[in-house]
């Protein structure tokens, strides 16, 4: 569960310093037409990372759920669907 939470923590932390950045930033200077030039970028690692975390908060959640509420709590499920969401990534991810 560690590593969907790291994710998460810098999505967002990246998602704040982009949006800090940018009212900061005066629409006249260099800056913001580095940041024009940049937001393909962004917006691919931003997807990249939001489809990590599409397929791995499942699987989060359930564990949760297990150790707080009941033990058998989705058992058909993981084996149906999650055990092979983690795999969804890395066919539809653009790096090979």
């Amino acid at each position: 569960m560690l590593p969907t939470f790291v994710l998460l923590i810098f999505n967002l932390l990246i998602i704040g310093r982009v949006l800090k950045y940018r009212q900061k930033v005066t629409p006249l200077t260099s800056v913001s037409n580095t940041l024009k030039r940049n937001r393909r970028m962004i917006l691919q690692l931003l997807g990249i990372s939001l489809m990590a975390l599409i397929t791995w908060m499942p699987w989060v959640v359930i564990i949760i759920v297990e150790d707080f509420y009941d033990p058998s709590f989705a058992e058909q499920f993981i084996n149906i669907v999650v055990d092979y969401l983690p795999y969804v990534t890395s066919f539809a991810s653009p790096v090979f």
